[in-house]
């Protein structure tokens, strides 16, 4: 979570007692930035904050903070790196399993105090469910030997991947579960109308 100034107690206290002055941004309406916030604001204890999404994806973002006409927003924080290494917009939290190297001392949305918000990107491969397990098997072993090749590792690192592949096809099944029901738990609390 990135925020043009105030760090997260700060902002959560400003917008208890502004109901309706912060602002956020998003990609797009019902996109995953815009649930985040969403639900985030749900968790914070229904904070009234207002949505403004940029059809320009997170540079748009990037300008509508420095321009203040958002206070917050969750972004990739490579999008607003040289921002942020500036002192122009702040870190607020990492939606990661643990801090980012490049961000030592910015926390996870869970040691905030958020568990459960913020979309962690991830990339899967899929098949068709009628494939044979020895392929399905077989891809999986090739995709898990890329990831832990040195070169593929350090161009990852460097976009500030934390890079955790499933252990098992089975596992890859069970998270993927999980994914699942965490987002049908978001879309029941948060409730957002997509224009048609």
């Amino acid at each position: 979570m990135i925020s043009r100034s105030r760090p997260l107690p700060e902002l959560i206290d400003y917008a208890k007692k502004n109901p309706g002055k912060i602002h956020y941004g998003s990609v797009g309406v019902g996109s995953y930035p815009h649930y985040d916030v969403a639900y985030f604001a749900k968790k914070a204890g229904d904070l009234d904050m207002v949505h403004l999404p940029n059809k320009n994806g997170a540079s748009g973002m990037v300008q509508d903070l420095l321009r203040g006409d958002i206070q917050t927003a969750f972004m990739n924080v490579a999008s607003a790196a040289g921002q942020v290494q500036a002192g122009k917009i702040r870190a607020l939290t990492i939606v990661a399993r643990e801090r980012l190297p490049d961000y030592p001392n910015v926390p996870t949305m869970k040691e905030a105090g958020f568990p459960d918000v913020g979309t962690i990107a991830w990339n899967g491969l899929f098949a068709s469910a009628d494939t044979p397990k020895p392929v399905l098997q077989a891809l999986f072993d090739a995709i898990n030997k890329t990831l832990k090749d040195p070169q593929t590792v350090e161009k990852l690192n460097k976009q500030n991947f934390n890079i955790v592949p499933s252990k098992s096809l089975a596992e890859a099944q069970t998270w993927l579960g999980g994914e699942m029901k965490h987002w049908e738990t978001i879309t029941s609390q948060v409730k957002i109308e997509v224009p048609q």
